[in-house]
């Protein structure tokens, strides 16, 4: 979990925020099979601005930081109050584990 409080405080000077400000992580699982289950507040989607590129770059975001940098994660679920959720903002389907796509 202590990888993704940078989630939380924001981006650097000269870098746009991915995720809503009041978006807060509320928990980090991670099953036997290498499935992290991160678990947000409601905020992720209730202040996502929506539209197709911003969806993909939050949950890749999100993904990629997990997958790259935990050799033990192999797919991310997002959830939002404890619940899967279909998708983000309309554009993506999030409601199964994904895996990293190294969008950059």
């Amino acid at each position: 979990q202590g990888h993704l409080a940078g989630f939380d405080t924001g981006p650097q000077q000269g870098n746009r925020r991915l995720l809503p400000a009041r978006t807060r992580v509320r928990g980090v699982y991670l099953d036997t099979e290498g499935t992290a289950y991160v678990d947000f507040s409601s905020a992720l989607q209730e202040d996502h601005p929506g539209g197709s590129w911003w969806e993909l770059l939050t949950i890749y975001s999100i993904v990629d930081s997990l997958t790259q940098n935990f050799p033990e994660v192999r797919r991310v679920q997002l959830l939002v109050e404890g619940k899967e959720i279909e998708t983000l903002s309309g554009h993506v389907r999030t409601d199964m584990p994904l895996a990293e796509r190294a969008l950059f």
